[in-house]
């Protein structure tokens, strides 16, 4: 996942956290999918263009560190997303930021519901 839209978006807290499910590319090379729940999101120390997801992990039921270019493909109830653009929308909607409306977290592009449901 490439990261446009996060230049803001460091140290960000939320609460409540972001669930989302997510195919996850481990550093063994192995793709598993979690459910995890954001809590927050920062700039790897290890790399400052890199960002990464503090989150609960429910496989592991643990808190863990996702790398947010480590992430595949995510969904929401079912839906894929842009997690990136889901991330950055539920942010601005939770401090009263007008969101940019030319960029759509929905890959499907015909379905309205989840858009409609998430107030987006």
């Amino acid at each position: 996942m490439t990261v446009k839209y996060f230049k803001e978006l460091d140290n960000v807290v939320f609460s409540p956290p972001l669930a989302v499910e997510i195919d996850y590319l481990a550093s063994n090379g192995k793709t598993t999918t979690r459910k995890i729940d954001i809590n927050r999101v920062f700039r790897s120390e290890s790399n400052y263009c890199s960002y990464s997801l503090q989150s609960f992990c429910h496989l592991r039921n643990k808190r863990r560190t996702f790398i947010l270019d480590s992430v595949k493909s995510a969904r929401i109830d079912g839906f894929e997303v842009d997690l990136e653009i889901y991330i950055r929308e539920t942010y601005n909607k939770r401090h009263n930021i007008i969101p940019d409306k030319k960029d759509s977290i929905l890959v499907d592009k015909n379905s309205k519901t989840f858009s409609k449901r998430m107030g987006f």
